[in-house]
């Protein structure tokens, strides 16, 4: 069996997904609002030749994630980015976050795992109520003290 790239049809996929940005959410009073597109890929993104190979710019810069326990490399549009990233070990895991990695991990092995590698990031347009689906939270040591980020 060989490894195989996402097909084109995936990526255009990808990059139509990241063309409603301007799409909003409203669900039990929660205002939502398109972020960005994750995919969990295997460590040091090789996955980033067939974006690359579709015309996206990928930056160089790898991102260190402190406290999520992962790396990750970016296609930045002009309001929101494609985000290739993947668990790294030398990055810190913030108390807690510990069964994230955990799922990171689980997607990153879709192929064996079934877990779906794909995640589409939201932001909030409207106060901070409860959200209408089940999270997990973490707040790295980075973050304004009494917030955190909800996946």
């Amino acid at each position: 069996m060989t490894n195989r790239l996402p097909s084109s049809r995936t990526v255009i996929f990808l990059a139509g997904l990241v063309a409603l940005t301007s799409v909003r959410m409203t669900a039990a009073a929660v205002e939502l609002e398109f972020d960005h597109v994750w995919i969990v890929v295997s460590r040091d993104a090789s996955e980033r030749a067939a974006l690359e190979r579709a015309g996206l710019k990928i930056s160089p810069n790898v991102n260190r994630n402190d406290g999520q326990g992962t790396a990750s490399v970016s296609a930045e549009f002009l309001n929101a980015y494609i985000e290739l990233m993947w668990p790294d070990p030398t990055v810190s895991v913030a108390q807690g976050a510990e069964r994230g990695v955990e799922k990171f991990k689980n997607r990153m092995n879709w192929r064996t795992s079934g877990w779906c590698p794909i995640g589409i990031a939201l932001h909030r347009t409207g106060p901070a109520t409860t959200l209408p689906f089940p999270t997990c939270s973490i707040a790295p040591d980075w973050m304004p003290k009494g917030t955190a980020s909800k996946f």
